[in-house]
């Protein structure tokens, strides 16, 4: 007799679970695409637990458990249905572009790491002209090109409060920065900078000011913010969200294959690779996307089973699927 099992999501573990009384049979972190994945492995056969206990089928239950285990209304993804996630990549390039026009002051794009966010970002602006000034010294001149710095990791509210100061007319990315909005004070600090007022005024109101004499204590801020983040867009507090245009670009696993077959066309994408070759890599990562070993598909899979098809035209199968279940 065929059984059913539970699927929802868990906030406190921040994974989707199937659950048969009271047990976990298979779980999956992907909060967008985590549903899809425990249907697919469930009903298509792919979970030794829930083949074991007679169950074929999973009810996913739509809501979310909160961190004080009380059911609360689950994400309507609305947005997902709406626009595929190639148009959501194509309308994040646009923020970007109206950033570096400084027709946007800031905007804001979330989604898993490793799916192309940082690369895309820095096409578009390369596109827009802008070129990274990051290793230059501060005053040097480039040409009177506009340009853009990077920052990537997180030192201290100070540190930042300093980066914007520093960078007041420039066009700012904070990479891999998501401690930045951990931190009230620093929240605080980018609220001012991510606002779409025609003044942006950043000022220092905490204490430990201590000695730096070269950092006034407000200025205006008039360059442009680009924040990426591998937080769920539900995780960036809600004060950096209305402040920002929001790109948000978390998929699906069927989604994330979808982005790679636009990313393998492409003919930057590894131009020293054989289109043949990727094409096989592409197909063999979609074939094996729902494999329970493979926690997590991101671009960086496809990536490495390309190279193994390259180099081991042997083992690649094998080698390709095992680099997948450890990445």
């Amino acid at each position: 007799m065929s059984k059913t099992c539970q699927g929802r999501y868990n906030e406190s573990a921040e994974r989707w679970e199937a659950v048969y009384q009271g047990k976990v049979l298979a779980s999956n972190r992907d909060r967008i695409g985590g549903a899809d994945y425990l249907r697919k492995v469930i009903e298509g056969g792919l979970s030794i637990k829930a083949k074991n206990a007679g169950i074929t089928k999973i009810d996913l239950i739509d809501e979310i458990i909160d961190e004080s285990g009380h059911a609360v209304a689950g994400d309507v993804q609305t947005v997902e249905k709406e626009f595929s996630i190639n148009e959501r990549f194509t309308i994040m390039e646009d923020y970007v572009d109206m950033v570096a026009q400084r027709q946007l002051a800031s905007t804001l794009v979330t989604g898993e790491g490793g799916l192309g966010k940082t690369y895309t970002v820095m096409k578009s602006l390369r596109s827009s002209g802008l070129q990274d000034i990051s290793k230059m010294e501060i005053g040097a001149k480039f040409g009177g090109a506009k340009g853009y710095i990077v920052v990537k990791g997180y030192s201290t509210p100070k540190g930042l409060y300093r980066t914007l100061y520093e960078n007041r007319n420039q066009i700012i990315i904070f990479d891999d920065c998501d401690n930045v909005l951990k931190d009230p004070t620093a929240v605080n600090i980018l609220k001012a900078a991510l606002d779409s007022y025609d003044e942006r005024v950043v000022t220092w109101n905490a204490e430990g000011w201590g000695g730096d004499e070269d950092l006034p204590k407000r200025f205006n801020f008039e360059g442009g913010v680009i924040f990426i983040s591998n937080m769920p867009k539900n995780k960036i507090p809600q004060a950096i969200r209305s402040r920002a245009m929001c790109a948000d670009v978390g998929m699906t696993r069927d989604e994330i294959v979808e982005r790679m077959r636009a990313i393998v066309a492409a003919p930057e994408f590894m131009p020293e690779f054989e289109m043949g070759h990727k094409l096989e890599a592409l197909e063999f990562v979609a074939e094996n996307a729902y494999n329970p070993m493979v926690q997590e598909l991101n671009l960086r899979s496809l990536v490495n089973v390309i190279k193994a098809r390259e180099s081991k035209p042997e083992t690649w199968r094998r080698l390709g699927l095992y680099s997948m279940a450890n990445s």
